[in-house]
């Protein structure tokens, strides 16, 4: 990692625009690798000029203005279509084109839910069942809510379908189908834990896309809330995930847990049921040692679960001062922070 890179990813997990102007006005973006300076351009923006947030807007604008050039995925993502579409006008080519993750243009177009430029590579004939090395084809980026929108993509979704997108049994999980589902279940013409080419179950997905019917219906079929995909990840993994962005309904959540489902100490945080959060951390205590995000302590900060959270605090987890800014930031309550902080300095933490 470059020391701009580092930098700059230390400021973005910090959250102060501030230093992330700085990082930025401080970089050579003219003298930098165009591939690595869209990286950093697409890190920046997808925390701060998306469709969830402009607080690095500043910073997007002076990368551009010192000499980043967005390249193709990156205009998708920034919606700058005009310069996407003089790129696509250049190079032909480039509209199928595949990145070192597989994804094409129409992929990222999908993922920020940019309808225009959707409709632009659909017209130019863009494959639309191109798949990436997640197995993952358009479709699936628009059917889900983040990290670059706050919900699905309705429109590039009705796009796609127009142009011909393949709609399989997986694909009605993600859209949410419950009975559409249920018709192919009882047609026999699929499994309720079968997976699909990218190694996901149909539960997984109406998890991951928080259509808590589909979850129910799946579940009320039979299907196993314990059935991995092919990366080892749940139905529960996914939806508590998401509690992290609050896109998931926490009945499903629940509905999961009742079916079956292993309890994990995530889903005894976004539950706050804290005598299993206090036995599930003192099983393995090394799960407190840390404070980034995906740490309990990082998920019962982002998730904001506060009792969880003193919970943590009580057996043992240390804040740090970054930890300490967003449980201020979320909070907004002073008298719920000098509690967080009395609990803390009473179990010795810094």
């Amino acid at each position: 990692m470059t020391d701009v890179a580092a930098r700059l990813a230390t400021a973005v997990e910090a959250g102060d625009a501030d230093d992330v102007l700085a990082v930025v006005e401080s970089a050579d973006w003219r003298g930098m690798d165009p591939a690595e300076a869209n990286v950093l351009l697409r890190q920046v923006a997808l925390y701060g000029y998306s469709g969830r947030t402009q607080r690095y807007a500043d910073a997007v604008r002076a990368m551009r203005a010192g000499g980043c050039e967005p390249d193709l995925a990156s205009c998708a993502l920034l919606e700058d279509n005009e310069r996407a579409v003089q790129i696509l006008s250049a190079d032909p080519g480039a509209l199928d084109q595949a990145d070192a993750s597989g994804a094409t243009a129409l992929h990222y177009a999908a993922e920020r839910g940019n309808a225009a430029l959707v409709a632009e590579l659909c017209e130019r004939g863009a494959n639309v069942d191109a798949v990436d090395h997640r197995g993952r084809r358009a479709l699936e980026h628009a059917l889900h809510a983040g990290p670059w929108k706050t919900e699905p993509a309705t429109e590039v979704v009705a796009l796609l379908r127009r142009h011909g997108a393949t709609v399989d049994f997986w694909t009605l999980a993600a859209l949410g189908d419950a009975a559409g589902l249920v018709a192919l279940l009882e047609d026999g013409r699929n499994g309720v834990d079968d997976h699909s080419a990218d190694g996901r179950t149909a539960l997984y997905h109406a998890a991951h896309n928080n259509h808590l019917p589909a979850v129910t219906a799946l579940l009320d079929a039979g299907a196993d809330p314990n059935c991995a995909c092919a990366d080892g990840q749940t139905a529960l993994y996914t939806a508590c995930l998401h509690m992290l962005s609050q896109e998931c309904d926490i009945e499903i959540v629940r509905a999961l847990v009742a079916h079956g489902a292993e309890m994990t100490l995530p889903a005894a945080i976004v539950l706050e049921d804290l005598d299993l959060v206090g036995t599930l951390a003192a099983r393995d205590p090394a799960v407190l040692a840390g404070q980034d995000h995906d740490t309990p302590l990082g998920y019962a900060i982002h998730a904001w679960r506060p009792r969880a959270l003193a919970c943590l605090i009580d057996v043992g987890a240390r804040p740090n001062a970054s930890n300490w800014g967003h449980i201020e930031r979320i909070a907004r309550d002073d008298a719920l922070v000098q509690d967080l902080r009395r609990r803390a300095a009473a179990g010795g933490v810094q």
